[in-house]
């Protein structure tokens, strides 16, 4: 590893959960299909400027109330709003993109089910389900947001299990730094990457004796000033 990945001792864990977005909900609750899959919770977020603002926090007790979602897939089809609003911005293509996924067929059961195999097998195997050719492929909805969902899911679960985490354009441009790898910033990436990702995270946390989410938003960020450079 040639560069450093913290200048100084490593934020805490404060740093990735107040890491927030806006988001248009008026957009968002005229499109979503079904209003069932709407969480509460982002009919109360505070406004910063004109737009309502939502950080991982938020998505995070969206994530505490429904559970597993395995007995109520209405709950993994709220999670899985509440982190593409979170992930999405105020975008309308993007919005589009992002609702898109909701009306494919079984949507919420096939989420239902990713949660179940995060819970019993792992993040591993979750990642798989969701990829393409898993067993709960869902159309339109790529590794960038189904990890999204799956971090929120299963990072503050209880248990001996690895944990989840995000994996998007920015943390494989980073990835591609920290590793001397040539993953492709557009992915999609194969769960052997995810896996492989997963593990170096963990290693980068132990090193620095943070939580591994800490790693996660610091590669997201040195990414994106990368995109940007």
């Amino acid at each position: 590893m040639n560069q450093t990945l913290f200048d100084a001792e490593p934020p805490d864990r404060e740093w990735v959960l107040e890491q927030g977005f806006n988001f248009n909900r008026d957009r968002w609750k005229k499109l979503i299909p079904q209003q069932s899959a709407w969480p509460a919770e982002l009919d109360v977020c505070s406004m910063v400027g004109r737009w309502p603002y939502v950080d991982r926090r938020l998505v995070f007790e969206v994530a505490r109330r429904v559970g597993s979602g395995s007995d109520d897939p209405t709950g993994a089809s709220q999670l899985y709003v509440a982190a593409a609003v979170w992930g999405t911005g105020i975008s309308a293509l993007d919005v589009s993109r992002r609702i898109k996924v909701l009306k494919e067929p079984d949507v919420d059961v096939r989420l239902a089910a990713a949660l179940k195999i995060l819970q019993v097998e792992g993040p591993v195997s979750a990642y798989r389900s969701l990829s393409i050719g898993g067993s709960h492929r869902v159309k339109n909805l790529g590794p960038a947001f189904f990890s999204k969902f799956l971090y929120f899911a299963g990072f503050d679960a209880k248990g001996y299990m690895q944990k989840p985490l995000i994996l998007d354009q920015h943390v494989a441009r980073s990835l591609n730094v920290f590793t001397n790898s040539e993953w492709s910033t557009a992915g999609p990436w194969s769960t052997e990457q995810y896996a492989r990702y997963l593990d170096h995270v963990d290693d980068w946390a132990s090193q620095w004796e943070t939580s591994r989410d800490v790693v996660e938003r610091q590669l997201f960020r040195l990414g994106y000033q990368m995109q940007n450079d």
